[in-house]
């Protein structure tokens, strides 16, 4: 096999890989909690009426099924309950307000 070969079923490899990582909650929570993580815990969540709005004032879409919560660091995360066994985690680190969650099936 050639390398153009190779490089082509590389690709197929590429395509078939999910771009997502299931990690259980046990795994999660274990990892986040170690004192060498790194990760930055917020001391303050608020969930404002002002963050489901847009910004001319509608209601977000986005916000139909779910909440937009303020950290005290600035950063916002929206929480959307899909189902009621399903519920979806959206976080961007360039939201400045709840505004900026879109709809859009990310």
């Amino acid at each position: 096999m050639g390398n153009g070969d190779q490089w082509l079923e590389e690709q197929d490899k590429k395509k078939l890989r999910d771009p997502y990582i299931f990690k259980p909650a046990e795994e999660f929570f274990a990892e986040i909690e170690e004192p060498n993580s790194g990760t930055k815990q917020p001391s303050k969540v608020i969930c404002t009426d002002e963050d489901q709005l847009l910004a001319d004032g509608r209601p977000n879409p986005a916000c139909s099924h779910g909440r937009v919560f303020h950290f005290d660091d600035s950063a916002l995360l929206l929480v959307q309950f899909l189902r009621p066994k399903v519920w979806r985690v959206r976080f961007d680190p360039s939201n400045k307000s709840g505004a900026d969650f879109t709809d859009y099936n990310s």
